[in-house]
């Protein structure tokens, strides 16, 4: 009998501790799930955000879904938060959305968006810069209203701008860049209904940006030389670069150079804004000679080669060197020591018989620095004026 009430004894305790341990399970299982309040449910037309806490314990997922997902988008951030995003409205119409949040075993939330119609104008873009490939831009005008053209800024009127008859494109148009940049500023002021006010007055300003023509159109023309090394031949009395590949090279005639002056010129690259003399140029053939441009590099063995390779980096190298006082561009040629430790001594040009690098007569030898300089063009049809269009009128 003695045996059996132990057995009983042990048999309850093991129940209770089965008990027991199983309402521990329980108690971490439990979980908890609540929504607090929005930090915004009313909007302008402007785009917004907004954003709600959340509590949920453990592992629990919580989803959100908006109405109108088009326009008021939702994410659920760490299960302690619900983002909002809410996009302009460019209707003149409101518009309202629901966001609705869940989490598994616990009723939904919801909360409603409310967003108020177009007031004013949208605009985009706002800053605007022309070039030598884009001289007219037109942009988007989205208006609840009527609205005014006003410049502020227009150096020179070099811009105008037409507006569509319905208002909602502009058409701005530009002169080709000029020796010189020219900036502009124009303001959309928005005819406002009585009672409507917005931040500044709903004014939307729009900067408009010319640049100065670029580097290669500036660099075209003939240029002076100012001076050089001449160790042999004549030195050249002038330089005129020509278009070779608009961007990318000229063809260059120096003038008072055999055959280099009138029929076979030098080619001159330019690259990250440098302009770039490199060797070993075979120019062409008359009367049985070869005229040919190279130069002579010191090797960082300290023995002379001849740079006979296009290709090469033996080059000499000018970056423009612009002088808005004196109006005159200058560019000064020499070794930029990119030619892995060799030095570039000197510029050739030769005449030879029978084949190129055949060194009959020298034409032209000269050292570092070659320097050159040529006044600002007054006017350039291809590369725009001084002072751009003539008018700067809108059409309102």
């Amino acid at each position: 009998m003695f045996m059996k009430n132990q057995l009983l004894v042990l048999g309850l305790a093991a129940g209770v501790f089965c008990l027991s341990g199983c309402r521990n399970d329980a108690i971490e299982e439990v979980v908890s799930f609540s929504v607090g309040e929005p930090t915004r449910t009313e909007f302008t037309f402007q785009a917004g955000l907004g954003s709600i806490s959340l509590q949920a314990s453990g592992s629990l997922a919580v989803t959100a879904e908006s109405s109108a997902p088009e326009w008021c988008r939702v994410a659920v951030y760490d299960n302690s938060s619900v983002v909002y995003n809410v996009d302009t409205n460019r209707s003149d119409e409101p518009r309202s959305a629901t966001i609705t949040v869940s989490a598994d075993g616990f009723p939904s939330e919801t909360f409603d968006i409310s967003q108020g119609p177009l007031e004013g104008l949208l605009v985009n873009p706002t800053e605007l810069t022309f070039s030598d490939e884009v001289t007219e831009i037109s942009i988007e005008v989205i208006a609840a209203c009527d609205y005014e053209v006003v410049w502020t800024e227009n150096e020179d009127e070099v811009f105008t701008v037409k507006k569509s008859e319905d208002g909602s494109v502009l058409t701005f148009n530009s002169p080709l860049p000029g020796i010189y940049s020219k900036k502009g500023q124009v303001n959309l002021v928005p005819k406002l209904a009585e009672g409507v006010t917005l931040d500044g007055d709903g004014i939307v300003g729009i900067s408009l940006d010319l640049p100065r023509m670029g580097t290669y159109k500036l660099l075209l023309g003939e240029w002076e030389l100012v001076s050089d090394k001449r160790e042999e031949g004549v030195s050249p009395t002038k330089f005129t670069f020509e278009e070779k590949v608009y961007g990318e090279s000229y063809n260059v005639y120096l003038e008072g150079i055999e055959k280099v002056e009138d029929e076979f010129p030098i080619t001159i690259t330019l690259e990250d804004g440098m302009a770039l003399i490199r060797a070993g140029q075979q120019l062409g053939i008359a009367d049985n000679y070869y005229y040919s441009a190279h130069f002579n590099y010191i090797g960082t063995n300290g023995t002379t080669y001849f740079g006979l390779d296009f290709n090469s980096d033996i080059y000499w190298a000018a970056e423009p060197e612009l002088d808005d006082e004196a109006r005159t561009v200058t560019l000064t040629f020499e070794d930029k020591g990119q030619a892995h430790g060799n030095k570039v001594d000197i510029w050739k040009f030769y005449a030879s018989a029978g084949g190129y690098w055949g060194w009959t007569r020298c034409l032209y030898a000269t050292k570092a620095p070659l320097v050159i300089s040529k006044s600002y063009p007054n006017t350039d049809p291809d590369a725009g004026g001084d002072t751009g269009s003539d008018t700067g009128g809108t059409d309102n």
